[in-house]
């Protein structure tokens, strides 16, 4: 028989265990278990039992399997990070030289994380006003998310920030703000602010700074998410008065 993990999830680990027995009334010998790598499935290692990675597959040779004997073969790989499967199914034959012959197969359901942004700015603010600008990103579905980044470009007519919590500054192929987020467990959230000001020049045309920032997985599985400012203006009014004299 053959079993695998019921869940596994885009760079996280998939174990499999093979069970050999023999309900026969004969000695079972020379033995060969062949069990070919899914697609997908990256760097099998940890083979028990004398067992050896051949290429693709992951071969056992048995000597010998005596009446009612049970002998358990196992070794574990690890999901691709970019993998979109919905399942991965793992086959497995034992077969002999006298032309005994049987498979099996396991199959492991493929869960995924789910990343959610929201970002959040002043409403309104004016030339020279502050703007603080607050991402809170968190992992809603049911799987890890590995090596999480997020990404913040800095919008025109916003001078450089002044402060940012844990990002980097970098200026191509944009000028932004990034954060190496790492791992998100599921559930789990994060929050990063940064603040800046609205610049002085900012032309009449523009009626307000639309910022958009992206946050994404290693196997570039993400969301975006905007936060809008209205630009304030002065109302000016001008009146001029001048005495009127009577002829």
């Amino acid at each position: 028989s053959k079993d695998a993990d019921d869940e596994i999830w885009p760079g996280g680990p998939v174990h499999y265990t093979i069970t050999l027995r023999n309900t026969g009334l004969a000695v079972g010998d020379a033995l060969t278990v062949v069990d070919p790598v899914p697609d997908d499935i990256l760097d099998p290692a940890e083979v028990s039992s004398g067992g050896a990675v051949a290429g693709n597959t992951v071969r056992w040779f048995v000597d010998e399997l005596r009446m009612g004997e049970v002998v358990t073969l196992t070794w574990r790989g690890r999901l691709d990070l970019l993998s979109s499967r919905d399942v991965v199914t793992n086959h497995v034959s034992v077969e002999n030289p006298s032309g005994l012959s049987q498979s099996s197969y396991g199959v492991s359901q493929v869960i995924y994380p789910a990343l959610q942004l929201l970002k959040e700015a002043e409403p309104a603010a004016g030339p020279g006003e502050g703007l603080v600008y607050t991402l809170t990103l968190q992992n809603a579905g049911t799987a890890p998310a590995y090596n999480v980044e997020l990404r913040d470009p800095i919008p025109g007519y916003v001078v450089p920030p002044l402060v940012y919590s844990g990002a980097t500054r970098i200026n191509f192929p944009e000028a932004a703000l990034r954060w190496a987020v790492g791992d998100l467990w599921p559930g789990e959230t994060r929050v990063y602010t940064w603040s800046a000001a609205v610049s002085f020049d900012v032309p009449a045309a523009i009626a307000e700074i639309v910022n958009t920032a992206t946050a994404a997985d290693g196997g570039g599985r993400g969301m975006s998410a905007s936060a809008r400012t209205t630009i304030l203006r002065p109302a000016l009014r001008l009146e001029k008065t001048a005495p009127v004299w009577a002829a």
